[in-house]
């Protein structure tokens, strides 16, 4: 190769569209043709940066940092794309990237597993060592011809069926208990377990509703509202916190009274309640 040749550290290699493409440590991306490597993208924001893969991404490249997160290039000009996991990517260091049907992606990291995205880079379903995988770390990954996503992990081999609509949660930190209920509101799944309420973040996460410690009998949805029949008595759900409605213990089963619009019964430890909405409350 011709004295093109960067005076800089080789981090990767990427092919896209036929092209080569050289990513250096300090000195930009090249480009080989006419055999020699051309200098393509010189930015400073590329200074000092692993640079692991460049893809094709809707007419444009695609350029994936290992701690800064993805950019895309087009017409000369370098620019961060708004992908809804960039930050995760930072904190957990991108170390694998594949893309699979319609173009949907998968992102692997040194810290926190996997993540998977659609190609506006909202994410679709994150997995770890809370949900399935051996430990956090993917050293390498690959999508073979059924659509599976293999992964080399620091500890063994892991696959995911990108096929499969479910997720699994293993809570192998034991703080959830029993799950004795699940509802989807609001687009946030509530688990209502016996040592309280929970419900799964944007990533994925179990998180505990404050003030909700003590068992959780029943979720139910009322007049766009989230009821949560509990051990110390009734309460809605709102902005992920509890407000009491009622001091009967033992919140179970409520229903709405037949042809009344208003007026529901539960059943408690100690009897039926009466519940009745006026003005909304």
């Amino acid at each position: 190769i011709a004295k093109s040749t960067p005076e800089s550290t080789i981090i990767s290699c990427s092919v896209v569209n036929d092209k080569l493409y050289v990513a250096t440590l300090d000195n930009g991306i090249y480009e080989y043709k006419n055999n020699r490597l051309e200098v393509r993208i010189k930015d400073k924001i590329l200074d000092n940066t692993k640079v692991l893969f460049i893809d094709k991404y809707k007419e444009k490249l695609l350029v994936i940092t290992a701690n800064k997160g993805c950019f895309t290039y087009e017409n000369s000009t370098l620019k961060p794309i708004d992908f809804e996991i960039n930050d995760a990517l930072k904190q957990h260091m991108l170390n694998g990237f594949s893309t699979f049907n319609h173009g949907h992606m998968a992102f692997g990291t040194i810290k926190n597993g996997i993540y998977v995205t659609n190609p506006e880079g909202k994410l679709l379903f994150h997995i770890n060592k809370e949900n399935g995988l051996i430990n956090n770390t993917v050293l390498s990954q690959y999508v073979d011809s059924d659509n599976k996503l293999w992964l080399g992990m620091d500890n063994g081999l892991a696959y995911v069926d990108l096929n499969n609509n479910h997720s699994f949660f293993s809570d192998v930190s034991g703080r959830l208990g029993a799950v004795y209920d699940v509802i989807k509101f609001k687009d946030v799944i509530y688990l209502g377990s016996n040592t309280g309420l929970f419900y799964l973040d944007k990533d994925h996460n179990i998180q505990f509703v404050t003030g909700s410690q003590g068992q959780v009998w029943r979720l139910n949805e009322i007049d766009g509202e989230l009821v949560c029949g509990h051990n110390e008595g009734t309460f809605l759900v709102k902005d992920f916190a509890l407000k009491q409605i009622s001091t009967a213990t033992g919140g179970w089963v409520i229903k709405k009274v037949p042809e009344q619009n208003d007026t529901y019964i539960q059943g408690t430890y100690a009897g039926l309640v009466r519940f009745k909405k006026e003005n909304n409350n």
